[in-house]
């Protein structure tokens, strides 16, 4: 009894730090897109632009997730605050990354390595719908492609690095991996 009322315990607070962190980042990619857009408004510039300061919120959210001050810098590998982020920004580039993710985990059963090509193919991603579809269809600046493709890029790249302990064991072929099984 002891063991299941633990197990139910954990799974509980699991759902909590992920709602928890989801939230953390819709929050914080919100009020900076709404204060961008407050002073793209003001000064004339094109309220498209905007959407760059939810990248930038919700890469502070992301790093302060990473590392943060109250738990001597030490903090979990952002993943959950960068889907959050890109669910925001843009739900096609959510969708595809989140089914390679899926396709990654149902094959290899690896959350980690799913969340590193995730990561990994995020700026293509972004790349591909900001310019493909959104500036040459839909007249969205060259600038915001080239500036929201940098961001993506650094995004994915420090999500990868700070997944360096589980590419090491992926490697060595000692990663975990998930079983549904019953025991």
């Amino acid at each position: 009894m002891q063991r299941t009322y633990c197990a139910w315990r954990a799974k509980k607070a699991s759902a909590l730090t992920f709602l928890l962190d989801f939230c953390k980042c819709v929050a914080s990619v919100l009020v900076g897109y709404f204060l961008v857009k407050h002073a793209c408004v003001a000064n004339g510039v094109d309220p498209e632009m905007a959407r760059l300061g939810m990248y930038a919120a919700g890469f502070c959210c992301m790093i302060g997730h990473m590392y943060p001050l109250y738990f001597g810098f030490r903090g979990g590998k952002g993943v959950v605050t960068t889907a959050a982020m890109m669910l925001l920004l843009d739900w096609r580039v959510f969708l595809i990354c989140f089914a390679v993710f899926l396709l990654v985990f149902l094959k290899k059963r690896m959350v980690s390595l799913s969340s590193i090509t995730a990561a990994a193919i995020y700026p293509v991603v972004t790349f591909c719908m900001t310019y493909f579809v959104d500036c040459c269809v839909g007249g969205l600046p060259v600038l915001y492609v080239v500036m929201a493709t940098l961001v993506a890029a650094l995004i994915g790249a420090t999500v990868i690095i700070k997944h360096r302990a589980n590419i090491k064991r992926i490697r060595n072929g000692t990663e975990s991996t998930i079983s549904f099984k019953k025991k």
